[in-house]
């Protein structure tokens, strides 16, 4: 079954996140820079800031400020909602420059989980580490101190960060394993949460504890088959391969879980209508959509129920 979706226009390309601000306004940062809060009733839009990189991951901090990956420049960033002032929070880690800062989560008690997706690739060269599958991502946890510890590294693209519920469990997607990690925050054991049925992007938690996962494309078999290589033979095929893209079929699905990993929703949408879901999020009885390639914003409206 597929579920309708309604599309929220917005002055720009690929607004890859959503987040929802506590005046029930949504943000989204798009390809040119700028991050915009869009009125979901009227899509009325006014612009933030202008970033001098490409924002990916936002997160709502307070009602001043979002705490925004940049994916160009490598930074971790916290951004003044009212004034547009950015701070720069992170971009060294454990004296090496971060190289692709992707995704955020943010703690009650102030600790903001991030995600750096690879430290060979640049975020529009994402199919080269694909291919390559360098296995440089990583998790982080910047302390409310300033310093940053990483959690879990050697993954494949990581992505997506989320809180469990309680918050006891903290949880990446890598985009190159078709699956969910997750990291106990207090005994730092890392387990598998779920292996996925296509490729993760961004995630977030709903109000009622549901993990909410993007899944932009289906599980690539060309992917799986590289990674079978040598390293040296798939880092020279992602540096002529991948320098031409490899065709993407369009896909358009969301996936709903539970804190143990059981799929609950599997929202699946006509890609014809919307496509290349990276960034979702609950609000009032209704999922919020990202795209890397549409020029709207999704909206699915979720059973009662």
């Amino acid at each position: 079954m597929n579920y309708a979706c309604q599309r929220l226009p917005v002055p720009g390309l690929a607004p890859e996140d959503v987040a929802i601000l506590p005046s029930g306004e949504l943000v989204t940062g798009l390809a040119d820079g700028r991050i915009i809060r869009v009125n979901a009733q009227t899509g009325g839009s006014e612009l933030v800031t202008t970033l001098q990189g490409r924002p990916l991951g936002i997160e709502v901090q307070d009602e001043s400020h979002l705490i925004v990956c940049d994916g160009q420049l490598g930074q971790l960033l916290r951004v003044n909602i009212q004034t547009g002032a950015v701070r720069v929070l992170v971009e060294h880690i454990n004296g090496k420059r971060v190289r692709l800062c992707n995704n955020a989560t943010i703690a009650r008690d102030g600790r903001i989980f991030f995600s750096t997706s690879s430290q060979h690739h640049a975020v529009d060269q994402w199919q080269m580490d694909l291919i390559q599958h360098s296995m440089s991502g990583a998790l982080h946890c910047l302390h409310p101190d300033g310093h940053v510890e990483t959690l879990l590294s050697e993954l494949a693209f990581a992505n997506g960060v989320a809180l469990s519920p309680d918050e006891s469990m903290v949880l990446v997607a890598e985009t190159g394993s078709n699956q969910v990690m997750q990291v106990n925050i207090v005994s730092k054991h890392a387990s598998l949460f779920s292996t996925l049925p296509g490729v993760p992007d961004n995630m977030s938690t709903g109000p009622s504890g549901i993990l909410w996962v993007a899944i932009p494309s289906a599980a690539d078999w060309r992917l799986n088959w590289l990674k079978k290589l040598p390293y040296g033979v798939r880092t020279g095929l992602a540096h002529s391969v991948g320098r031409l893209k490899m065709p993407v079929k369009r896909h358009a699905q969301v996936l709903g879980y539970n804190c143990y990993g059981r799929l609950l929703h599997n929202i699946e949408i006509n890609p014809a209508d919307y496509h290349m879901i990276t960034g979702v999020r609950e609000h009032g009885g209704k999922l919020f959509l990202g795209s890397l390639h549409e020029d709207a914003i999704g909206v699915v409206q979720l059973p009662s129920g």
